[in-house]
């Protein structure tokens, strides 16, 4: 069996407090792109897990691992088998690949041996394995909350072509909680979630009725200058926390977000808690030449449409 298992960027990422658990709430806005890893399954006399990525640890250190060990420990026949993962979304890069891996894993599973378990029980699952891994068994627009195990499906928000830049180098989300300063974030540094979520709604309002109207000669100019202010009320309002922490330490970061805004992004964001930075575009052509002078500057780089 084979599965891809799709990256997120953050359109939007706030921290509100720390739970007794250990965790943190949070409220984000992840919208998936179309970078995925490729995990391929079949039955085995033991769990294995191995890699194109030699960075990727094959142990209960690695996520899809320990996915598949929670699903065995679940299930009443003790089935076992071997993962290959394809690597393609890259490591401590905010992207959540490793989450999506595992999501992947249980999805797979499920389907694999004909369902032992429902959707919720499946969701309990990857709840148990991280943060954002339940996320991924939805993937497309959704609000995140809780400690990320709470998904609300949104409208769709996947009008843009997205290029994503990473780095020489990763960034632990550990090292992003531990050195997070809560109490050192104003509250214009928080991303407006109740606005982004309404102009969100608006955008999907306005596409419906352009559809009803489309005999209309005097609708399209309307409709552009609507659906302009709509997504700039969004991007005005997208923030990620942890980028005050991560600018200041890497400010490659901040070159990259300048930079992508030069090129013609309508809005760039560090996603998750870095290293990669993404840019929205709604011209492919701009993406394209940003990625080109990305790749001139030996940055890795990657163009995806948001899914």
């Amino acid at each position: 069996m084979r599965i891809k298992c799709f990256a997120k960027v953050n359109i939007a990422l706030n921290i509100l407090n720390k739970r007794n658990d250990g965790y943190y709430n949070i409220e984000s806005i992840m919208q998936t792109v179309n970078l995925f890893d490729v995990l391929e399954i079949e039955l085995a006399k033991k769990l294995s897990v191995n890699s194109n990525n030699c960075d990727l640890p094959n142990d209960n250190r690695n996520l899809a691992y320990k996915a598949a060990e929670k699903f065995f420990d679940k299930k009443i026949e003790k089935n076992k088998v071997k993962i290959f993962i394809k690597k393609n979304i890259p490591i401590g890069a905010g992207l959540g690949g490793g989450s999506s891996d595992a999501a992947g894993v249980l999805k797979a599973l499920n389907q694999l041996f004909l369902y032992p378990f429902n959707f919720q029980e499946i969701c309990s699952i990857a709840s148990s394995l991280g943060s954002d891994v339940a996320y991924f068994l939805f993937g497309s627009t959704a609000l995140i909350t809780g400690k990320g195990d709470m998904i609300t499906r949104l409208e769709k928000f996947n009008f843009f072509h997205c290029l994503i830049v990473k780095p020489n180098f990763s960034i632990k989300t550990s090292w992003c909680y531990k050195n997070f300063k809560l109490n050192l974030i104003n509250k214009n540094e928080m991303a407006n979630i109740p606005i982004i979520l309404k102009n969100i709604k608006k955008i999907n309002q306005a596409n419906e009725k352009k559809t009803l109207d489309d005999h209309n000669e005097n609708e399209p100019q309307l409709f552009e200058t609507k659906i302009d202010f709509y997504i700039k009320e969004i991007f005005n309002n997208s923030k990620n926390v942890f980028e005050k922490l991560l600018l200041k330490k890497y400010p490659i970061l901040s070159e990259y977000k300048k930079f992508l805004k030069q090129q013609g992004a309508l809005f760039s964001l560090v996603t998750g808690s870095g290293s990669c930075v993404y840019g929205l575009f709604d011209d492919l052509k701009l993406c394209k030449n940003a990625f080109i002078k990305f790749k001139e500057m030996k940055v890795k780089a990657w163009i995806c449409e948001t899914i």
